[in-house]
């Protein structure tokens, strides 16, 4: 008897101490006693969201772009005026110009034959240049042995495997042998005249200036198209602009209830959740390919 008594007391002292818990968007008023439910204060309007909830910076380039050019359209059917978001509207429609900034970037090589065709050339003179080499050690000619045995070990340290590495090593070992065998820089170069093999650094330098020329001239058609820096700013922008957009129209919405919002929010949702579904797939797709055997 007397632990019930005290029992209730320490229930009654509980619910005292932690009437008035906030358990979510409103208060729990179970917990008050009958004195303080007399007194309970009134809830208050929260504001509701009417727009799907995404992901949108998991959205691809192109995915984004027609996102928010699908909103653009959407938003332009509309009087911003007489809906009270027609400084919204304007914003999100200044914000459109960003969008170039994620367009798909051309990575083609517009002279990627002519560029091989070069390679092939300096892959066949560096072999004949070393098999040259090759053939007047073993001739042991007394005036040009040492010479020969000196140029050899240096060009061949400096070439490395030249025929089977890529095209920019290929191209970084070039430079460094014309470098050394410069008729206005280094003695390197009389070596060569004198050993006969002169005419392979000639050839040489000619396909490394066509090589220049060639990525100059690739540089030039890419010209005009975004960093990657940049494409990942104007992203965000636009991502913030969507979402500030989304904000307004909810706003407005639940200052204005006169006015009718559910087609221009129907519309929207129904862009949101077309990109929500692509999301939704790719990732299944990723899982799918994680857990495959």
């Amino acid at each position: 008897m007397f632990r019930n008594k005290a029992r209730q007391k320490y229930q009654h002292r509980n619910q005292s101490q932690y009437c008035g818990k906030n358990t979510g968007n409103r208060v729990n008023f179970r917990l008050l006693t009958p004195k303080q439910q007399l007194n309970k204060p009134t809830e208050h309007i929260t504001m509701q969201q009417n727009f799907i909830n995404i992901r949108l910076d998991r959205l691809k380039y192109a995915d984004l772009s027609l996102l928010y050019r699908g909103i653009e359209h959407i938003i332009s059917e509309f009087d911003g005026e007489d809906l009270h978001l027609k400084i919204p509207f304007a914003r999100y429609s200044e914000k459109s110009a960003l969008l170039k900034s994620l367009e798909t970037k051309d990575r083609s090589k517009y002279y990627a034959d002519e560029y091989a065709k070069q390679l092939k050339r300096s892959d066949e003179l560096v072999s004949a240049l070393l098999l040259h080499l090759k053939a007047l050690n073993r001739a042991a000619f007394p005036e040009s042995l040492y010479i020969a045995e000196s140029v050899y070990k240096f060009i061949r340290k400096a070439l490395g495997n030249f025929v089977h590495v890529g095209a920019d090593k290929k191209k970084a070992a070039l430079d460094v042998i014309l470098w050394n065998f410069n008729p206005k820089q280094n003695s390197w170069y009389e070596d060569a005249v004198t050993l006969g093999i002169s005419r392979y650094f000639e050839e040489l330098s000619i396909i490394s200036e066509k090589l220049d020329s060639i990525e100059n001239a690739e540089k030039e058609a890419r010209k005009g198209q975004a960093k990657s820096s940049e494409a990942i700013k104007a992203k965000a922008e636009l991502i913030s602009e969507m979402r500030l957009l989304l904000q307004c129209i909810d706003v407005t919405a639940l200052n204005y209830p006169d006015k009718d919002y559910s087609k221009l929010i129907a519309k929207i949702n129904y862009e949101l959740k077309t990109e929500r579904t692509q999301l939704r797939n790719l990732q299944t797709r990723r899982m799918k390919k994680k857990t495959a055997p």
